[in-house]
């Protein structure tokens, strides 16, 4: 095919014993997550200073944050990635025997981790740290890529090279798949964490609040009141208040109890009702405020209110078309600038994410789009057979065309001939 490919650095991809010897081993990674969750959500904290530590750790410890990643991720490895050759005409030429070609159809890095887990690490990356990063060596004559930590890596200038800094020392930007979201100088991508803090913190907070509520029994505070004067003795106010407490508002378990006072004293609540102050509202609204950021319809992270079947299937298409698609020609362009060269994207090779699986209609909706394209002649029932997963039958490659139709340029012949 006369194909050239740029030449690669030859550097060996990291094993899984080496990563456990550099410390990239996810060993120790739970006590991590554990006490960077417990930093974020440490009480006595106002919002500023919630907002003020919020991390990218922290943020996939919120359920609408982390599901609106997976979403996004996963969805979009899910689809295939192939290099094909565009033809003038739009339609795609498949080459299994191109050296890139199974690159993202068995292990990206040499059979570490599977196509999908790979794509889905680097995209989930790209959205929580706003880059996503690996490594381009090769091995074996064929490349491959290895993950590198987003959070530890960077765009880095030497002896006015541009590169990347990592873990393991400068890379050459030759050397870096790099996959990023938005930004404002086209190469990195900015952090939705830092962008988003007070929004995230805000997040944060209200689950300090009703975990706090919770915690104490749903029991709102106030005060306890007497008829009269209990004298000067601090101590007994003490025992009443500590006494009250420990047996109404200290866990969970214990709501619900009813409560008795001595006589001449009595409870006044001082916190509004939660729902009063709304926040089961503010909750809600939240998760509208997170799926914003990720651009993801509330429907994928579970918040079905208000929506119908047909507005999902709806919401579906333009997520892909909004969403997915934008991200997809960010891993195709950067796929091509760091695999191919100037020529291979001339001749029409590129990366490209095939969407049909993931916009397929319904069983009703593809009978009805089969039915139309087979009665225009624009498919044969073996095309359609094998979109159903169906093997192939003896005269299935066959076009038909309704004999009650006929062309502009054949009609008055049609009509003088009787219809023939």
């Amino acid at each position: 095919m006369g194909l050239t490919m740029r030449k690669l650095p030859r550097r060996a991809l990291a094993t899984p014993a080496s990563l456990l010897r550099s410390g990239g081993s996810p060993v120790g990674r739970d006590d991590f997550l554990v006490s960077m969750r417990r930093e974020l959500y440490g009480w006595g904290l106002g919002p500023d200073e919630v907002a003020a530590k919020v991390n990218v750790w922290g943020m996939l410890g919120l359920a609408t944050a982390r599901r609106c990643i997976e979403a996004i991720s996963r969805d979009l490895a899910s689809m295939p990635l192939n290099l094909v050759r565009v033809r003038d005409d739009d339609t795609e030429e498949h080459d299994p025997t191109h050296p890139l070609y199974s690159l993202f159809r068995w292990s990206p890095d040499g059979g570490l981790t599977t196509p999908i887990g790979f794509r889905t690490a680097m995209t989930a990356n790209a959205l929580a740290w706003g880059n996503g990063y690996g490594e381009i060596a090769t091995a074996a004559g064929r490349p491959q890529i290895r993950l590198l930590g987003s959070g530890t890596t960077d765009l880095a200038f030497r002896e006015g090279r541009a590169g990347y800094q990592t873990e393991a020392g400068w890379l050459p930007a030759r050397s870096v798949l790099h996959v990023a979201g938005l930004g404002c100088d086209g190469v990195r991508g900015f952090n939705p964490v830092r962008l988003h803090a007070h929004t995230l913190g805000l997040t944060v907070t209200a689950e300090r609040f009703g975990a706090a509520f919770l915690a104490n029994g749903a029991f709102p505070s106030g005060y306890i009141t007497a008829d009269a004067a209990m004298g000067d003795d601090e101590e007994a106010y003490i025992r009443l208040r500590e006494a009250f407490i420990k047996r109404h508002a200290e866990g969970v378990g214990k709501a619900g109890r009813v409560g008795v006072l001595p006589p001449g004293f009595g409870f006044t609540q001082a916190s509004v009702d939660p729902e009063v102050a709304q926040f089961l509202e503010t909750r809600e609204f939240q998760i509208l405020e997170i799926c914003r950021i990720f651009g993801v319809p509330p429907h994928r992270v579970m918040q079905y209110k208000d929506m119908h079947y047909s507005t999902v299937e709806a919401v579906k298409s333009e997520f892909a078309q909004t969403t997915l698609l934008p991200w997809a020609r960010v891993w195709e362009e950067s796929l091509n600038l760091r695999l191919l060269g100037p020529d291979d994207v001339a001749a029409g090779w590129t990366f490209r994410h095939d969407f049909t699986g993931f916009l397929r209609a319904d069983t009703a909706g593809r009978a009805v789009m089969y039915r139309t394209l087979f009665n225009i002649g624009a498919i044969s029932p073996n095309e359609v057979r094998a979109q159903e997963g169906y093997d192939r039958r003896d005269g299935g490659d066959e076009f038909f065309t309704p004999l009650a139709m006929s062309s502009r340029a054949k009609a008055p012949a049609a009509i003088e001939g009787g219809g023939a």
